[in-house]
């Protein structure tokens, strides 16, 4: 089966295209062929034809290249260069490898071995809980298992008995990795070669959620107990001031929230804080996984009715009327009460609400898996000083 990116509007991962790279470069160098129409095996066995944008040798050394693909995931990598370069001098390459002294990962078939470095725009992993191992190329272990299998499709039934060295670079890595968490993580002077399927589902944002599970990572291998997830900047700001644990507790999580709680099976923590505005609560409240409007919007019916039912006076007020934010229904409320009360119920009703969205799903994953969460909470602000928090103790 060979998957048409164009018709499914799927991309494929940095490892899937670092793979096409590598291969050419080899088919180069063992055959003298120019490999332009690279097809790499996926994990799941399917063909991806990569193209590989030039093949060039000189001095003994032979370049490749690919564009990685478009897609419609949310990724900085998309349109980005990798390239290849590969020769059986090592010192012909140095001026390639990242300065940050690193081991290369070594591939090794009979008694041909290829060893892979980080060159320029790769980073290399400096923090323990990293799918990749401290002082080597931050490549993880499914993309460097396609690059194996390329390798050994490449030089099957050759003999060869030599060694190679190979650098993977990402132009401009080192400045894109800026807007991404690998510096927090540990990854240092570029990007992450990622990929656990080599495709990249649309809309699927798998490169975010990897991101925060290799941040999960790494504050678990740290030992730590509480991890505090927030939805977006001013979240993360107020979380820091509110939450005083380590740097590395507070992750970023976007709308991922039902994905973010799962990648909390098989660490060590006991506690999990969720950090967000009245809007993205009220969306948990409701049971949403993903608070991205194309999830769903918030049901103001329900919402208006969790409040009658402790205010009885306000279902004439409220009843049936047509809101669009939260924001909206605050300064509605407002209007009834000035001293806040109505308000600030609505917000202690969202928060506790949400609490026993993130408690009910934590239970469910306590009956089948090894996650040891104790305690949930929700942690709210209405930007006035005013704070709601509320708990949820697991059994």
């Amino acid at each position: 089966m060979k998957l048409n990116p164009t018709k499914l509007k799927y991309g494929y991962t940095t490892g899937t295209h670092a793979t096409a790279i590598v291969q050419s470069a080899l088919v180069k160098y063992i055959e003298g062929m120019d490999l332009y129409k690279c097809p790499v095996v996926l994990p799941s066995g399917d063909i991806a034809e990569i193209i590989v944008e030039d093949i060039l040798v000189k001095a003994e050394v032979i370049r490749t290249s690919t564009i990685k693909t478009n897609n419609d995931d949310f990724d900085v990598t998309k349109g980005c260069r990798l390239i290849c370069y590969l020769s059986d001098q090592k010192d012909l390459l140095e001026d390639q490898i990242n300065s940050i002294d690193h081991q290369p990962c070594i591939i090794e078939i009979d008694k041909f071995n290829m060893l892979v470095y980080a060159g320029y725009g790769v980073g290399v992993v400096t923090k323990k809980g990293l799918k990749a191992e401290v002082g080597y190329p931050a490549i993880n272990p499914v993309p460097l298992r396609m690059i194996e299998r390329a390798v050994e499709d490449a030089t099957q039934y050759k003999n060869l008995e030599k060694s190679l060295y190979c650098v993977i670079q990402i132009e401009n890595g080192a400045i894109i990795a800026k807007d991404t968490a690998n510096e927090k993580v540990g990854v240092l002077g570029g990007l992450s070669i990622l990929g656990t399927k080599g495709i990249v589902k649309p809309v699927s944002a798998s490169a975010y959620i990897d991101s925060i599970e290799a941040e999960i990572g790494v504050a678990n291998a740290l030992g730590l107990r509480s991890i505090v997830f927030t939805l977006g900047n001013t979240s993360l700001a107020f979380a820091k001031t509110y939450i005083h644990v380590q740097e590395e507790c507070y992750i970023e999580i976007g709308n991922f929230i039902y994905e973010s709680v799962k990648r909390l099976i098989d660490t060590s923590f006991t506690e999990v804080y969720f950090v967000a505005n009245i809007g993205k609560m009220a969306k948990l409240a409701q049971g949403f996984k993903n608070t991205h409007n194309k999830h769903g919007w918030i049901n103001f019916d329900e919402v208006i009715g969790w409040i009658v039912e402790q205010k009885d006076e306000l279902k004439g007020k409220i009843h049936g009327k047509d809101f669009s934010t939260m924001k909206e229904l605050e300064l509605t409320l407002l209007d009834f009460d000035e001293t806040g009360e109505y308000k600030n119920l609505l917000h202690e009703i969202v928060t506790e609400k949400a609490v026993s969205t993130l408690g009910e799903w934590i239970h469910s994953f306590k009956k089948e898996t090894s996650m040891i969460l104790t305690k949930a909470h929700t942690v709210m602000t209405d930007g006035k000083r005013k704070t709601y928090h509320a708990n949820f103790d697991i059994t």
